[in-house]
């Protein structure tokens, strides 16, 4: 059932984009940046006479979430062939958020073919399902987790499998073909104990295997899943190379990197793993620095030659090449590829589909950054967008 389920989805056309209409809701202000690149400022762009211009031609969106106590909500902003942002539309989750920080990566995630939303709302104990289609998002789905405070979701194909950090365990759903979510007989396992400090949860590129980081144990978990979609009784746990192993990323099929939070000021590192089909993780380097702050989000870019870390207290972004074998070289010798400015504290990344800019969810100053990625992997500010919720938590793109 599964098998075929995926194959079903393999056949089905790409969606096309978002259109352009905007609503009222939050106030946001566009802070272009003085690069030889024109973003649109949101009131140009509706009085725009050129509205076929290539700089206003919208190719994608980005989303995050209010994570608010009195209504969680998907907002979306259009992304135009610039990389600038602006303001579309908010979407109620049917769920509740916490209203500060969870302490996660992937809390907002978007399926392998972009037709899936995801978010969690981990003060009402339950994920929620949107459609993506050119007219926006459409709610297909919210539904019970199975535990208590999911912090993180991953998608691959039709299993969902959600991090709960409230009660230490993971639990799996089947996605149907309309966006219905069912929950998945005997999928809930524990991780490595109680008060683990889950962190994130995601599949690896094949599907074949799920990994956990648990930040107060320094701990990784690994678990095998089966044909049936069923993860492994007990997950192979493994000691984390870096302290505190926060969120994590793959580059290529195989090759695991991980951010670890703690070291002290100027002291986080990535550490990189090969992870075998059966689930086993070998360390290929234990401790690459970043000369950076609770370096806590590491995000890979799509064409897989480089990544990068948001380091929150720090207000930048540490860029790495990637060699074939997952190796990791810094772009910029002090750790230092990019800044969001002066009290951004960044809490998340995010690319866009066609890997052309990387986006910085920055909780300081309450707003989103957009960077244009060049053929080397430097970063060079496009725009900010303000008027991001307080308590803002994930960040996709496509």
């Amino acid at each position: 059932m599964k098998l075929q389920v995926r194959l079903n989805k393999l056949t089905l056309a790409a969606l096309a984009l978002f259109g352009t209409g905007l609503v009222t809701g939050p106030s946001y202000a566009v802070e272009t940046s003085r690069v030889g690149i024109n973003p649109i400022n949101v009131t140009e762009r509706d009085g725009d006479q050129d509205g076929d211009s290539e700089s206003a031609r919208v190719t994608g969106a980005v989303y995050t979430m209010s994570n608010a106590v009195d209504g969680n909500a998907v907002l979306v902003f259009q992304r135009a062939a610039n990389g600038s942002l602006s303001p579309s539309q908010s979407y109620p989750t049917g769920g509740f958020g916490t209203g500060g920080g969870l302490g996660n990566g992937h809390g907002l995630v978007l399926s392998k073919d972009k037709r899936w939303l995801l978010a969690v709302n981990a003060g009402s104990n339950d994920i929620t399902v949107f459609a993506v289609s050119r007219n926006g998002l459409r709610r297909t789905a919210t539904v019970p987790i199975g535990g208590i405070r999911p912090v993180s979701v991953t998608v691959d194909d039709d299993l969902v499998y959600a991090l709960n950090a409230g009660s230490d365990n993971i639990a799996g759903f089947q996605l149907g073909e309309r966006g219905q979510l069912k929950a998945l007989e005997n999928s809930n396992r524990p991780l490595s104990g109680t008060g683990t400090g889950p962190a994130e949860i995601s599949f690896s590129p094949d599907g074949r295997n799920l990994v956990v980081t648990e930040k107060a144990t320094n701990l990784l978990d690994v678990f095998p899943v089966d044909s049936d979609g069923l993860p492994s009784q007990l997950a192979n746990v493994v000691a984390s190379a870096g302290p505190t192993p926060f969120g994590f990323a793959f580059a290529g099929r195989n090759e695991l990197l991980v951010a670890n939070a703690a070291g002290g000021p100027g002291g986080s590192s990535v550490s990189t793993y090969r992870l075998a089909r059966n689930g086993i993780l070998t360390v290929l380097d234990g401790n690459v620095p970043t000369y950076q702050t609770a370096s806590c989000w590491i995000e890979v870019a799509p064409n897989q030659r480089f990544a990068y870390t948001a380091n929150t207290p720090s207000f930048s972004i540490t860029g790495f090449q990637v060699d074939r074998k997952g190796g990791l070289t810094l772009l910029n010798a002090n750790g230092v590829t990019a800044s969001p400015g002066n009290g951004s504290r960044p809490i998340d990344l995010a690319f866009s589909q066609d890997g052309r800019f990387l986006y910085s969810l920055n909780i300081g100053n309450q707003t989103i950054s957009a960077f244009q990625v060049n053929g080397q992997g430097a970063l060079t500010s496009v725009a900010t967008i303000s008027g991001i919720p307080g308590g803002a938590n994930g960040l996709a793109a496509r």
